[in-house]
């Protein structure tokens, strides 16, 4: 147990000179002893720090197709997916959730998915999923934070056995019915 009285204001702890706020502020004292040497050793740790990392390589081959497509020859024409074979019920809905920079249901779209995947989900599992945002929320919530509180539904309905509802849901909605970016 310590016997000794907090510092009082205006007092510093014994050993310390009080805290002037208009004092300059302490500078280090440097000495460069043997310039020549100490660049090269840095050299040398920047050298060999960079040998560690591979050079940058594209992610897919020349000349293979990509799984999005442009069906519009104009630049912004909305993306399409085209066929993707091996791709999970999870990863459908995921990319049709993100398609053409979306971040979520508008709010009364929301409201009918949220009602949709209570209705067909088990009661135990209901406590888990993130309610819809209101009216007051929606406008202070950012689009990145919309798009993980949705993304969250989307893996409660994942868990749930609700993927193939939750895709003919979101693929049903109208592009207009959807908050994107920069909404």
């Amino acid at each position: 147990m310590s016997t000794s009285k907090p510092p009082t204001a205006g007092h510093a702890p014994d050993g310390m000179e009080p805290f002037d706020p208009f004092a300059p502020i302490p500078q280090p004292d440097v000495v460069e002893k043997s310039s020549e040497t100490t660049w090269e050793l840095w050299a040398e740790v920047r050298d060999k720090e960079h040998a560690r990392y591979a050079d940058t390589v594209p992610m897919t081959q020349a000349g293979a197709p990509s799984p999005l497509t442009r069906p519009g020859t104009h630049p912004g024409a909305p993306i399409q997916p085209a066929a993707v074979s091996g791709a999970t019920g999870l990863d459908k809905l995921l990319e049709e959730c993100k398609r053409n920079n979306r971040v979520c249901p508008k709010p009364v779209q929301w409201q009918a998915f949220d009602a949709m995947l209570r209705a067909r989900g088990q009661a135990a599992a209901l406590v888990r999923l993130a309610a819809p945002l209101s009216p007051i929320d929606w406008r202070d919530t950012t689009s990145l934070a919309k798009r993980l509180i949705f993304r969250s539904v989307i893996d409660w309905a994942a868990a749930n056995a609700l993927t193939e509802d939750a895709l003919q849901f979101v693929r049903a909605l109208p592009e207009d019915q959807w908050h994107h970016m920069g909404d």
